[in-house]
């Protein structure tokens, strides 16, 4: 993975994210934390502060069987089942740590991922976020352009289904949108800049 993408993704995908130190569900009524981890089932151990995890695990219930917020107003609106609060330096531990985990999967379907221009990669790694790193066999077409080094027809690949695109909200859309913008001017510049 190209240094400046690990160095700046996370902040990157907070715009399409946001940054909650608390459970909250996302579209899929799915427990998410932080930049839009998926903490669904429940993963005991990690660092929420000082927490006990009987209080982690109490807090995840709460929110996992909440009928009375809806997930399309937003992530924020949980913080207020709970007092449980991840720290910072923990969703940035698991942001790292579930980048390096896709780059495993995705390099085993994204053949040229390591002469990749840094802006492909974080297209890549940014569908990743949202689809789930094995997305690339059912991206067919997209994948073929991507391995071809065609980043200009990948961007134009990069179209979820209309189902997918009614169900999601404004910040899935402009991560599409940010998505094909990088894989259109993945070969301008230096190969290693995401500027």
């Amino acid at each position: 993975m190209r240094p400046a993408l690990l160095d700046t993704f996370p902040a990157w995908s907070e715009h399409f994210e946001g940054d909650l130190l608390f459970f909250y569900l996302d579209l899929k009524r799915l427990v998410t934390i932080g930049v839009g981890l998926l903490f669904d089932p429940y993963v005991p151990g990690l660092n929420f502060g000082g927490a006990s995890e009987a209080e982690v695990r109490a807090a995840w219930f709460v929110v996992k069987n909440d009928q009375t917020l809806d997930p399309r107003r937003g992530g924020a609106q949980y913080g207020a089942l709970t007092s449980v609060r991840m720290t910072e330096a923990g969703v940035q531990a698991l942001v790292r740590a579930k980048m390096l985990a896709n780059e495993v999967v995705l390099r085993r379907y994204l053949t040229n991922w390591d002469a990749a221009p840094a802006k492909a990669q974080r297209a890549a790694m940014s569908h990743a976020w949202a689809f789930g790193a094995a997305f690339p066999p059912k991206w067919p077409k997209w994948t073929a352009a991507f391995n071809a080094g065609n980043y200009a027809l990948a961007s134009l690949q990069d179209v979820p289904s209309p189902a997918e695109m009614a169900v999601q909200n404004t910040s899935f859309h402009a991560r599409i949108a940010a998505e094909q913008a990088d894989l259109a001017n993945a070969l301008q510049g230096d190969p290693d800049s995401l500027t």
